[in-house]
């Protein structure tokens, strides 16, 4: 049903690109399809279509990829814009993963889509490739997707994520899945909140200088920023879970659910703690109530295991680049006066500069905060239920 549209995008794309060479890519990898309801790939078949966009990429390093992440129409709006944009970062790092440069990858979710032939071909994210150091930002991939006959309104920017940019979301919304999730900065509990990630908001987010050299480093400090943004909501859609099946409101507490999970439980649950990770189980006569809040326990145990798993390397990449930065703000006059600016434009750029040296230095902060959060969680679910569960 699409592949045109995708040979066709490709074309448009290298187009795009002034002095491009004719003969575009080979083979276009196909989309990568998603599970109903996540940002989880759907099998082998999609594996393959990322190592062959990685192989093109390789072979041709003026080659940039734009990753458009879709999803299907049910559920709401907003909550399927998130989804398609996390799907799009998916995908994302697993190219960078395979060695590509996270700057020539860039990810853009579009939300609901409903041209295609059947309900999974919608839950996708599909590969257009473009020139490289041609693409020009946002607004050359909103004419790009323009001129796909994609309607971009609500859609995310470069790199970002949220189905409002610099806003808070809604405070509940269902995704494509179906499940209710809530997403305002009242529902993350006082006692395990941590900063919101340095990717939060436009005013949060890498300042172009239109220095090419300065913006490519400063590329891959936005990469490390989405990544510990994924890892958050990740975090904080496992707490929403919780605090739904647990009927705690917004503004409540993990101690609050725990305890109402207990309560509920009458010990009729198992503690078991492996690798320093908490695990329940329910005993044979829980009730149904119990079985899930155990499993939204399991799942926020989880989800917290792997977004320190995820950000292990991360401050290490962001000290190596600040490290690297240090000495951008000295060369900005003469990096200027070599790209045609006037000195006029400097003090503009230094503060560009300085704003971006700022967030690279707060990622170290943002993935220790996890793993403190995640620390101090797993403390509270073996406290709450060391001894079996029977309410206290």
């Amino acid at each position: 049903m699409y592949a045109p549209l995708r040979a066709a995008a490709l074309a448009l794309a290298l187009g795009f690109a002034p002095g491009a060479a004719a003969a575009p890519p080979a083979v276009a990898p196909p989309p990568v399809h998603f599970v109903y309801g996540k940002a989880e790939l759907s099998g082998a078949e999609d594996e393959a279509s990322i190592r062959q966009a990685v192989a093109l990429l390789s072979a041709d390093k003026r080659l940039e990829v734009v990753l458009l992440g879709f999803a299907d129409p049910s559920g709401a709006a907003g909550a399927n814009l998130e989804l398609s944009h996390q799907r799009a970062l998916v995908v994302q790092e697993k190219i960078v993963q395979s060695g590509v440069p996270v700057e020539r990858v860039h990810v853009r979710g579009v939300g609901e889509q409903r041209v295609g032939g059947n309900p999974e071909d919608l839950r996708r994210v599909d590969f257009v490739f473009t020139r490289k150091k041609l693409l020009g930002g946002q607004p050359d991939i909103d004419a790009l997707l323009a001129s796909m006959g994609i309607v971009t309104t609500g859609a995310t920017p470069n790199g970002a994520a949220g189905a409002t940019a610099g806003g808070p979301p809604a405070a509940v919304s269902t995704s494509e899945g179906g499940s209710t999730a809530k997403t305002t900065a009242a529902s993350t509990p006082s006692a395990t909140k941590a900063p919101a990630p340095g990717a939060e908001g436009a005013e949060e987010r890498i300042q172009p200088t239109g220095l090419r050299d300065v913006d490519s480093l400063f590329a891959k400090v936005q990469g490390l920023l989405d990544t510990v943004k994924g890892a958050r909501k990740g975090i904080t859609a496992a707490e929403a879970e919780l605090y739904t099946v647990m009927g705690i409101a917004e503004g409540g507490s993990l101690s609050a659910a725990l305890s109402a999970l207990k309560a509920e439980a009458k010990g009729n649950l198992t503690l078991k703690v492996e690798g320093g990770k908490p695990r329940l189980s329910p005993k044979p006569g829980a009730s149904p109530k119990v079985g899930q809040g155990v499993s939204a326990v399991n799942g926020l145990v989880k989800a917290l295991a792997d977004a320190t798993a995820k950000l292990a390397s991360v401050p290490k990449q962001a000290q190596a680049i600040i490290a690297e930065a240090k000495a951008i703000p000295g060369k900005v006059p003469s990096m200027a006066k070599d790209a045609g600016m006037s000195a006029k434009e400097v003090p503009k750029l230094l503060k560009a500069v300085k704003h971006n040296l700022k967030l690279t230095a707060s990622i170290p902060k943002e993935c220790a905060a996890v793993g403190t959060q995640a620390a101090n969680t797993f403390r509270s679910i073996g406290s709450a239920f060391a001894g079996g569960g029977a309410p206290g």
